[in-house]
């Protein structure tokens, strides 16, 4: 394989402007849309490859807590901040995550310690 650039064909030098002209003319909900289906695809073909190397997927994100099990954290959050406006409810409720977690994290922390100090 020679190490010279190939140029594409004629026809096809100005076919990578197609998306961008596409992207530039959809509403961001759906070039949202496009992108979060094109990254899972992404993924997708990534933990093929893994599974085919033997190796485990990638690693995936936590599920969201319901809303059952964030309500403590929520009145926690309401607890420490109590003179805060919150712009809307999800910026609280995702402050009441990070808080959930936080601690969990330290109970696991905390638990290994202990079971160190043995």
């Amino acid at each position: 394989m020679s190490a010279e650039k190939r140029t594409p064909p004629a026809t096809h030098r100005g076919s990578s402007l197609g998306g961008l002209r596409a992207a530039a003319n959809m509403p961001p909900e759906v070039r949202s849309e496009r992108a979060r289906k094109a990254s899972e695809a992404r993924w997708a073909r990534e933990n093929e490859r893994r599974a085919a190397a033997g190796l485990p997927p990638t690693k995936k994100h936590r599920p969201e807590p319901s809303a059952d099990d964030l309500e403590p954290w929520l009145e926690e959050v309401d607890r420490r901040y109590p003179d805060r406006e919150w712009p809307n409810r999800e910026a609280r409720r995702r402050e009441a995550i990070i808080i959930a977690r936080t601690a969990a994290a330290e109970a696991a922390a905390d638990a290994v310690r202990r079971r160190g100090d043995s």
